[in-house]
């Protein structure tokens, strides 16, 4: 019952990797949005959740993997709620960004909850369970959104993950453990800043260059600093007694 619940966070964070795709243009024509924003309601998803999923772990580590397992993926559930509820195309991107960070709090926790739950001889085939169902997740996705687009609306997509929650989320209080890394080390906040910075800022150049220019001063700003904190992460990490990344 604990692999079924923590599948179920998996199943929806891949799920809505895939699933945003073919709401786009529905979303395009309903809020007035250009290629570059949408291109952005993909990423920040995405951004946030690669620059926060080492932070996740740490969280988890130090904190509980199950309290951060589960408010994070009771946080995915707002977020979804809080995207299905916007009104501008801007408002899409920000609470996009706010179910990276909680996806963030999901998908660590759940490796480590397998690590705990399963003895060694069982833990291969929990963890073959666990990424075959994330593929059937990103497989799903386009299936899953083309319906709902058509029959409900783009909304949906994101609405679409709240009933799993509030089915997995009590039973998850009551059926997993609660467990945490001894010895966890201090949190390398400057790491996860940098990390984050520089994955923003060399996106946003990629994204923007293609609409505003390669040469136009945004683009070169975002692009210049996204290099320079990619760098400072690296020579910072090198240095630090317990990083975020052993480079």
């Amino acid at each position: 019952w604990c692999l079924g619940v923590i599948c179920v966070a998996m199943f929806i964070s891949t799920m809505d990797m895939t699933i945003v795709n073919v709401a786009l243009p529905d979303m395009s024509n309903d809020l007035d949005a250009g290629i570059g924003e949408l291109q952005w309601v993909l990423d920040a998803f995405l951004i946030s959740l690669a620059g926060l999923l080492l932070v996740g772990s740490g969280l988890a580590d130090r904190f509980g993997r199950r309290r951060v397992f589960l408010s994070g993926l009771v946080g995915f559930a707002a977020a979804s709620v809080l995207t299905a509820a916007s009104q501008t195309v801007g408002e899409v991107i920000a609470a996009r960004v706010l179910m990276g960070v909680a996806a963030s709090c999901v998908l660590p926790p759940a490796l480590s909850l397998l690590a705990v739950l399963f003895p060694p001889e069982l833990r291969p085939k929990a963890v073959g369970i666990w990424s075959a169902v994330g593929g059937l997740g990103l497989a799903l996705g386009p299936v899953v959104g083309g319906v709902l687009v058509d029959v409900a609306g783009w909304r949906w997509v994101f609405l679409v993950n709240v009933p799993f929650v509030l089915l997995a989320a009590p039973l998850g209080r009551r059926w997993l453990p609660e467990s945490r890394r001894p010895g966890a080390p201090p949190l390398d906040v400057p790491g996860a800043a940098l990390s984050t910075v520089a994955l923003t800022g060399i996106v946003f150049a990629l994204i923007e260059g293609v609409d505003a220019g390669w040469t136009s001063p945004p683009v070169l700003c975002a692009a210049v600093a996204g290099v320079a904190a990619g760098l400072a992460f690296f020579a910072i990490e090198l240095r630090r007694t317990h990083p975020l990344f052993d480079v």
